[in-house]
């Protein structure tokens, strides 16, 4: 067979003892090179080399000559007394594997040193010499050695080699990966005549080998975030057997990233609620967006759309990582603007770059910062003096921009209202009604009231406006006339014009009501003159005949 390479590691059991590790490549043309005409025997090859490549003072290895043996024919062709050698295996496990590895054949030795192991690479070591043939027997009974060898020589055509590919993810079927016949050194023919069989330990076989082409083509588009979610590397491992002589392969098939998902933020739309009261710089989290890529087709940026009072900064978390925050640059009044909305944009680093927004709505939260106004500082109506209980005066109606209870209102007659007029009235503590509670009494000029309006918030906050009523006047009297002054009898040559009697007409209404006009029925010579204030003069306005009539 032929060698193309192999290493040789020798590890001691104690980590006191040195450690030795040496490379041979290719054995038979390095053996040419080096030690010329003993590269024939390999054993011999062996031993040159490694004396050569070592200093004097490192141990060498000789006591494989009989191992090494593996073209040659005789008593010393490996594996020879390999049941020896592993039942002289010692309790513990090896320090240190040697891989010997081609394309078809792989030879492996495992090397079990004690510490104080020194092998020199002396003349007296060279084969046939005394001390190799007592080696040799004290290796058979495996009694006394200071060095145990297990080798495990895979017999030529049974090696496993592996073959590595790549391929994108969402590759359309029928593309061809790579040339499998091609990379293990076969012609197309020969998979079917060597009865190539493609094994797969996945569920479903994304690829196959073409016999006619020997091609890896695709089967089925491979989803690497389905078949691997979100693992660095998405790796699939394929067997390939081939008989006569059996050869096993591995294969291994690296599903590349591609830039197929966008990203989306698991978490949907976000709403945050921010007090008005609090200072500008307070910073809130906003939800990560995730994206099922990997490198730089995951998500790479965020954005935020303009806004006068908040921008957008990357914080970071307790493991480490970054997360979009929200960062107040601007006092808010929620009595100008109650809802703000954003949007945040996560932006992958892909080619074309996918992107994805959500919708932030920020909710500012009330704090109790408005007192109630009324539409009206000042209320005025008139109402009759006779107006019953219960009679509604007018409605107040006062306004708060907080909201909740910072908001709600409840009327009510303020303090500042005298108490011999708190009792005239009643207000409504929801709807603002002013009712008569009392008989409002006479008329008189006004009757002055305050309303009071106090929100529920933790710290009421009241306004009062004026209430000005006039009670006005109603013709519920008749006039009274007063007899002052009377002559009477008359003397009938009284003359024209004489005052016989003075009276006076009052009334108790008010204003226009108690205006009075006075008149006399006809009949007789007398007449009404008016003096001042509702008084008149009854006068003679004729001569007085008694013969004629003597009564009036």
């Amino acid at each position: 067979s032929k060698v193309s390479w192999f290493t040789v590691t020798v590890q001691p059991l104690s980590a006191s003892a040195p450690r030795f590790q040496s490379e041979f490549r290719p054995l038979r043309g390095h053996c040419r090179e080096s030690v010329g005409p003993s590269a024939r025997d390999p054993t011999l090859c062996f031993q040159a080399v490694a004396e050569k490549r070592q200093p004097s003072s490192a141990p060498v290895i000789n006591c494989l000559q009989a191992a090494l043996h593996f073209s040659a024919p005789g008593p010393h062709r490996f594996p020879r007394r390999l049941p020896s050698l592993q039942s002289s295996k010692p309790s513990s496990q090896p320090a240190g594997p040697g891989q010997f590895r081609s394309g078809r054949s792989a030879l492996v030795f495992f090397f079990f040193f004690k510490p104080r192991l020194v092998i020199s690479g002396g003349p007296e070591h060279a084969p046939g010499s005394p001390l190799v043939e007592r080696g040799r027997r004290e290796g058979r009974r495996m009694v006394g050695w200071r060095v145990a060898v297990l080798c495990l020589w895979v017999s030529c055509g049974s090696a496993a080699g592996q073959l590595e590919y790549s391929v994108s993810e969402e590759t359309e079927r029928g593309v061809a990966v790579g040339n499998v016949a091609q990379d293990l050194r076969l012609s197309a023919a020969a998979l079917s005549l060597r009865n190539f069989r493609f094994l797969s330990s996945h569920g479903e076989p994304y690829f196959e080998v073409d016999l006619a082409s020997g091609s890896l083509v695709v089967r089925e588009p491979a989803d690497r975030e389905r078949l691997c979610g979100d693992k660095a590397a998405c790796v699939l491992t394929y067997e390939l057997v081939l008989e006569d002589p059996l050869e096993l392969h591995k294969m291994h098939v690296h599903v590349l990233d591609t830039n197929d998902n966008s990203p989306h933020f698991p978490a949907g739309d976000v709403q945050l609620h921010i007090p008005e009261f609090l200072m500008p710089g307070a910073r809130f989290t906003l939800p990560n967006a995730q994206d099922a890529d990997e490198g730089s087709n995951g998500v790479l940026s965020y954005s935020l759309s303009p806004s006068q009072h908040f921008r957008l900064d990357m914080g970071s978390r307790v493991d480490g990582s970054e997360s979009p925050e929200l960062v107040w640059e601007k006092a808010l009044d929620r009595e100008q603007r109650a809802t703000h909305r954003l949007v945040l944009t996560a932006r992958d680093g892909g080619l074309p770059a996918r992107s994805e927004d959500a919708q932030v709505t920020v909710v500012v939260v009330d704090t109790n910062d408005n007192a109630p106004v009324f539409e009206r500082s000042v209320y005025r109506t008139k109402v009759p003096e006779t107006a019953p209980n219960g009679t509604v005066l007018f409605r107040v109606q006062a306004s708060d921009p907080d909201e909740g209870s910072n908001g709600e209102i409840r009327y009510s007659l303020s303090n500042s209202t005298q108490a011999k007029l708190r009792h005239h009235f009643h207000v409504h503590p929801r709807n603002g009604e002013v009712r008569v509670a009392a008989s409002l009494g006479p008329p008189e000029a006004l009757l002055e009231a305050y309303i009071e309006a106090r929100d529920e918030g933790a710290f009421g906050l009241a306004s009062t406006a004026k209430l000005l009523v006039e009670v006005t006047d109603v013709n519920d009297h008749a006039p009274e006339v007063n007899l002052l002054t009377f002559s009477s009898p008359v003397s009938e040559d009284t003359a024209a014009g004489t005052v016989i009697a003075l009276l006076s007409v009052r009334d108790e209404d008010l204003g226009p009501n108690d205006k009075v006009i006075c008149s006399m029925s006809t009949g007789g010579p007398f007449k009404l003159k008016a003096s001042f204030d509702n008084y008149y003069s009854l006068l003679t306005d004729g001569p007085l005949d008694r013969e004629q009539v003597s009564e009036y």
